[in-house]
């Protein structure tokens, strides 16, 4: 049994999901995680609320650069 931050997950397929069956998170190999179309929608709409122009899609793609970037841009817009 391998011990990925003390979970004790095995080398076998393990999915653990959230309560709310909003998240899954698997290893078979390689750790994978699950985000269902219901928390992306909800997650989206709340940066839409708050004047964030991102969405989970494009934030998949960017960088750590440019997600440093962007938190740097918002908290100093929030200043402003």
């Amino acid at each position: 049994m391998s011990n990925c931050n003390g979970l004790g997950i095995s080398n076998t397929n393990t999915t653990i999901s959230a309560s709310s069956q909003n998240i899954a998170i698997g290893y078979s190999g390689a750790y994978t995680i699950d985000v269902r179309d219901e928390l992306v929608e909800y997650i989206d709409f709340a940066f839409q609320v708050m004047g964030i122009d991102l969405n989970y899609q494009d934030f998949k793609k960017m960088s750590s650069d440019e997600k440093k970037a962007l938190l740097r841009d918002i908290k100093i817009n929030k200043i402003l």
